[in-house]
């Protein structure tokens, strides 16, 4: 049994959101969630649009700075290209481990 923030558990949910809404409306009723559950899969969505929207929006004024600083268009690409190069060989940000402070940590450095 899985917890809220579990990704298994949000897909089933979101399945049979989808599902529920789809049978509901053929027959002319809305439908409506609640509970922590729903209120965490709606939050993530939400969240992730808007990370998308934040992050184009950042690179565009990224580049109307470098263009702006550099006076040539292919002078501003260049950082960008080499930091989409880097995330491409290091893997998607969220996925690159982080360091924790323990043990394990500890006896790798030592080694």
């Amino acid at each position: 049994m899985g917890n809220r923030t579990d990704k298994g558990v949000q897909g089933v949910y979101r399945a049979f959101r989808d599902a529920a809404r789809t049978q509901f409306s053929e027959a002319g009723m809305r439908t409506g969630f609640t509970g922590s559950l729903a209120d965490t899969v709606d939050t993530t969505d939400s969240h992730e649009t808007a990370a998308k929207v934040g992050g184009a929006l950042l690179m565009g004024l990224i580049l109307l700075i470098n263009v702006l600083v550099f006076r040539s268009v292919l002078a501003a690409l260049l950082p960008l290209v080499a930091v989409a190069m880097i995330i491409g060989v290091a893997g998607e940000p969220s996925r690159v481990p982080r360091y924790s402070p323990g043990a394990s940590s500890t006896r790798a450095l030592l080694i």
